[in-house]
């Protein structure tokens, strides 16, 4: 679990650095305008994801369906929301899961890099998934047997 946050941390610390390339807001109002027409440019020139990037964005998606599955099954039974470590953990992987949705706004945002990190969160949400799938399994086969 420790390494799916670090994982996410890694992709949001590279997003960071993305998003600080915007343009000051300061100058004149020239500049202003020339910023207007550069805009009205590029989204006439809007840039297309490429095969890998719908892929990695299908594979996501299916990641995030899993995952709240699982987060349904913990919602509703009080003896896994007393756990704390794994509410604590599921709230963490939602905020980061929201964080590397923003990279699917724009295919710029998703380098190599950044791809290559999505796909390693993508695998460790798996992981956390199976695991909380077996304590699931375990609280709800040990309230059968009560």
């Amino acid at each position: 679990m420790l390494t799916l946050m670090m994982t996410l941390n890694l992709v949001a610390c590279g997003g960071e650095k993305a998003s600080t390339s915007s343009t000051s807001s300061q100058g004149s109002a020239q500049e202003n305008k020339q910023e207007a027409a550069q805009d009205t440019t590029q989204e006439s020139t809007e840039v297309e994801y490429t095969e890998e990037q719908q892929a990695l964005a299908q594979e996501f998606s299916a990641m995030i369906d899993a995952y709240n599955e699982v987060v349904d099954k913990v919602n509703t039974s009080p003896e896994l929301l007393e756990i704390e470590e794994l509410v604590t953990v599921m709230n963490e992987i939602s905020e980061g899961i929201t964080e590397i949705d923003g990279y699917f706004a724009d295919p710029k945002n998703l380098t190599p890099e950044v791809m290559d990190n999505i796909k390693t969160v993508i695998d460790r949400a798996y992981e956390f998934i199976n695991s909380a799938e077996k304590l699931i399994n375990e609280v709800e086969s040990g309230n059968a047997n009560s």
